[in-house]
């Protein structure tokens, strides 16, 4: 997990047209980003100027990212504000149906569902 600070929040956001990436490169591997407070946010509602959400966010843990990373294996992360799904890449090894079969959880009809 990389933390997240002003400086690499800039940096980010200036490599991907204004915006932070949704997936890392090289890989295209999904991300997510934690806040303070432990919970998730999905790259869209990081993106979203209405919710102002960044390491800068003292005053509100709910909206201050604080670190980064991919979403490998496992069930998909629901995300804290719009409560979307954060697939993973290869799946989830405890799903009946794709049990680390290497599928994307968004292609397992039970983990996408």
């Amino acid at each position: 997990m990389a933390d997240m600070d002003a400086t690499t929040w800039a940096e980010l956001r200036e490599g991907h047209g204004g915006q932070l990436p949704a997936y890392a490169w090289p890989g295209g591997y999904p991300l997510f980003y934690l806040c303070a407070d432990g919970e998730c946010l999905c790259p869209a509602c990081v993106n979203d100027a209405s919710n102002d959400a960044g390491p800068h966010r003292d005053d509100d843990a709910s909206w201050r990212i604080v670190a980064y990373d991919t979403h490998d294996e496992g069930p998909p992360i629901v995300c804290a504000h719009c409560n979307g799904a954060i697939f993973s890449s290869y799946g989830d090894p405890d799903c009946p149906v794709c049990a680390g079969e290497g599928v994307a959880s968004a292609d397992c009809p039970a983990c996408g569902a």
